[in-house]
């Protein structure tokens, strides 16, 4: 039994030009938003838009506004912001918006993954480049051994070719026939490379050249080979631990995986989380400087966002609800911490508090 990759992950996700703050020899002074407080706020220096996709990147705040069309950026921890000019597909004469879906920053270039193709800029650009090839549907991006890698629902697990600025197929060992070649994490951990898909998770053999795949959860104990359709959500890596929001088709849930052997073995650390799939949509993980934290968003009763939170210190099994905040009327899409401060995504703006 296969989901429908497409419709889960989108229940899941004046202008500038654009200038020189995101690199690396030009570090962010640490400055606080504006009206900095203890208590989840909308940040007022960016217009109420929905921002798909956050990254903190050299202690710069990259905000993908799907409303505008633009990366907006900022190196004083959201004091005050640029933007890119808007991203012009071709699609837009019949689809009204492009959902931005991941951010980079490589060979100083920003990337734009998006949910039609990975746009790129450069210094001072004035308009994006579409990239192209193989590269529709981008949920994520990775930066390995000075590469760039991508994950795609339609096309894996991507790396760019820079001699040629060419995307290329980077899944040798990681399909399943019978599935999609859906691919909606791509992350690093320490010298590894790890991919998520919609049935695996897979970790990068380099003696091998090849993805070692492996069931997040043993459904059939007679028969550990057999696929189900395990959807990874988001995944995270922390100081030798693996996390991840994942769909299970069998049981059908959605859980925290947890692996503290790089992939080898997993096991549920989701005590007290907001999974009831009749009520809340899992989007999104953050390891910060001293918490996990773990968003759903929130369809029934009253419309909103779930933050909730755990020590990083505490043992697998201790409880996601102690500090948990509810926002209502609105839906998060990504959670990052810069600087002493949280940033939350949102369909209405960027929100922010204090640590």
């Amino acid at each position: 039994m296969k989901i429908t990759t497409r419709s889960l992950a989108l229940a899941f996700a004046t202008t500038f030009a654009l200038t020189s703050c995101h690199k690396k020899n030009n570090p962010a002074p640490n400055l606080p938003p504006p009206a900095a407080s203890n208590q989840w706020t909308r940040l007022n220096t960016l217009p109420d838009e929905n921002i798909t996709a956050l990254e903190i990147i050299n202690n710069v705040i990259y905000a993908g506004s799907a409303t505008a069309r633009k990366v907006y950026m900022s190196a004083d921890n959201g004091a005050t912001w640029t933007a890119t000019v808007k991203i012009e597909p071709q699609v837009l004469m019949t689809v009204p918006d492009v959902h931005i879906t991941a951010i980079a920053l490589f060979n100083n270039k920003i990337y734009a993954g998006t949910d039609w193709d990975v746009y790129s800029i450069g210094d001072n650009g004035t308009s994006w480049t579409d990239e192209g090839n193989l590269t529709p549907e981008v949920t994520s991006f990775a930066v390995w051994n000075n590469n760039l890698y991508a994950s795609s629902y339609r096309e894996g697990i991507l790396k760019l070719n820079t001699a040629n600025n060419q995307w290329q197929p980077f899944a040798n060992g990681l399909n399943e026939p019978g599935f999609d070649n859906v691919a909606t994490k791509v992350l690093t951990g320490g010298p590894n490379l790890f991919a998520g898909t919609n049935y695996s998770f897979a970790a990068f053999n380099t003696t091998q050249q090849a993805w070692v795949r492996k069931n997040y959860f043993n459904h059939i104990s007679t028969n550990a080979n057999i696929w189900w359709s395990d959807y990874v959500i988001d995944m995270i890596y922390n100081q030798g631990s693996l996390l991840g929001q994942i769909y299970m088709e069998y049981p059908t849930e959605e859980v925290i995986m947890r692996s503290d052997d790089l992939g080898s073995t997993w096991y549920r650390d989701a005590v007290d989380l907001k999974t009831d799939l009749s009520k809340y949509t899992m989007h999104g993980l953050l390891a910060g400087s001293t918490k996990y934290y773990s968003i759903s968003n929130q369809d029934t009763i009253s419309v909103g966002a779930w933050i909730q939170q755990r020590d990083k210190s505490a043992p697998a099994g201790t409880t996601w609800t102690a500090g948990e905040e509810f926002l209502p009327t609105l839906h998060a899409w990504a959670i990052r911490e810069n600087n002493g401060i949280l940033f939350l995504a949102t369909d209405k703006g960027l929100y922010f508090r204090k640590i």
